[in-house]
């Protein structure tokens, strides 16, 4: 087995909400306070990024501070230090979305982990927009060679069945 990535979560990334998942594959997921609690204080986050690559051991840095993204010295502090850069944009510091988003992209960013580039992964709330399952069923009709109405006719509960206490 390969040696786990290590990426440092930020002392604003809920790492108790991880204490309640499966441990990821690859990956040890890791709050900044508990590898290096001095940088966890009174530090810009470009010190950080320094601090963590001069030190050593950590492959990338999991932060809910997207301000991040448009300062120039930390963007050329992440470039120098070939660190990956995990950062949630547009989640209201919402610890079960980071959560969830960075459970989800985990294994990605893993998969695709190059120790001789900075890379930067902006992870962002998916839009949730319901869908008209009339729709839906128009294009269940249409792959069967019927019409809707025509498929939602044969298929239709009786208002007897529908109603029916089970």
């Amino acid at each position: 087995m390969a040696t786990p990535l290590v990426f440092a979560l930020d002392q604003n990334f809920p790492a108790t909400v991880l204490t309640l998942l499966p441990k990821l594959p690859d990956t040890a997921l890791v709050p900044l306070r508990e590898l290096h609690p001095d940088l966890v204080k009174d530090h810009d986050d470009w010190e950080v990024l320094r601090d963590l690559k001069r030190r050593g051991g950590v492959d990338g840095f999991v932060t809910l501070d997207a301000k991040m993204l448009n300062l120039p010295k930390e963007m050329v502090v992440l470039q120098q230090s070939r660190l990956t850069l995990v950062v949630f944009e547009g989640i209201d510091h919402d610890p079960f979305v980071a959560t969830g988003l960075l459970m989800l992209h985990m294994p990605g960013i893993v998969k695709q982990n190059d120790k001789t580039l900075a890379q930067l992964y902006v992870l962002k709330r998916p839009r949730l927009t319901p869908e008209n399952p009339w729709n839906r069923l128009d294009l269940v009709a249409r792959q069967a060679g019927t019409d809707a109405q025509s498929l939602y006719d044969d298929h239709k509960l009786s208002a007897q069945l529908f109603l029916r206490d089970r």
